[in-house]
């Protein structure tokens, strides 16, 4: 079992950023896609934005789905508000069309 800490990934206690999300997505992936099982680990961060989780978590859910029902786990999420924001990355990576229509709007919202 291969433990990642997302402070290490990102550089910062501050998991602000998409870009940040896009880090910890492809840490993860590559853990996955050599079979291992990951424990994402929040500790030591004093931010969390859904654009990061969006990005990390939700991606996850959206390319892995149940494949990481017994190869994924998160430790160090003490934080209500942070729960809630990362179960509403896991519904956005898992419902395809809200997925979709969440792609659109940002590619609508960053086309100016």
């Amino acid at each position: 079992m291969k433990t990642i800490k997302i402070i290490e990934v990102i550089g910062t206690s501050s998991a602000s950023l998409h870009t940040f999300g896009e880090r910890v997505f492809e840490a993860v992936k590559a853990e996955i896609d050599n079979n291992e099982k990951v424990v994402l680990s929040f500790e030591g961060l004093t931010a969390l934005t859904t654009g990061f989780l969006n990005a990390s978590i939700g991606n996850l859910y959206f390319v892995f789905g149940d494949k990481l029902r017994d190869n994924f786990e998160l430790q160090g999420v003490d934080k209500p508000k942070w729960q809630e924001k990362i179960q509403d990355a896991i519904t956005l990576g898992t419902d395809k069309e809200l997925s979709k229509l969440h792609q659109e709007t940002w590619d609508l919202a960053t086309s100016y």
